[in-house]
């Protein structure tokens, strides 16, 4: 959503309320006199008594996968996490939420294709005897280890 107060453009954030864009337009003196949007281009214009700004939005999903992390939508997160790192952190609050529901072998799943500390995860399993659980974090972690190919010389 974009809010234009005075001389300065703001892009809020509609679904947790915060400022992702602020930006000062206008220099002192001059009148801002209106903020329009163009539809067909996806565009929005600001026009003041002096100059003619085109807004373009780009890349608003970007930070959406934190948003939904922090409201433990775990699975949509993951779809809109781009990178890496980003899936990475959405699976570790994942298995720390199912740990922290009593959800062993689910979070053992989820932990195993993360790179949360494996001494970290083993004691946690280990401190509540839940060795299914670490059974099912090691196969996972065993799973997801690259193979590679020893050759031997006789």
């Amino acid at each position: 959503m974009l809010a234009l107060t005075d001389t300065t453009l703001y892009a809020v954030n509609r679904l947790d309320d915060s400022i992702v864009f602020q930006q000062n337009l206008v220099d002192p003196g001059a009148t801002v006199l209106g903020l329009c949007s163009d539809p067909k281009k996806s565009t929005f214009w600001v026009f003041t008594s002096a100059e003619i700004y085109e807004i373009v939005v780009t890349d608003e999903e970007r930070d959406l996968w934190k948003i939904l992390l922090k409201e433990k939508s775990f699975e949509k997160a993951m779809r809109f996490a781009k990178t890496n790192s980003q899936k990475d952190q959405v699976a570790i609050k994942q298995g720390d939420y199912l740990v922290a529901s009593g959800r062993y072998v689910e979070a053992a799943e989820v932990w195993g294709k993360s790179s949360k500390s494996f001494e970290e995860v083993a004691l946690t399993f280990l401190e509540r005897g839940e060795q299914d659980a670490l059974r099912m974090y090691l196969l996972a972690k065993l799973a997801n280890l690259k193979k590679s190919v020893s050759q031997s010389t006789e």
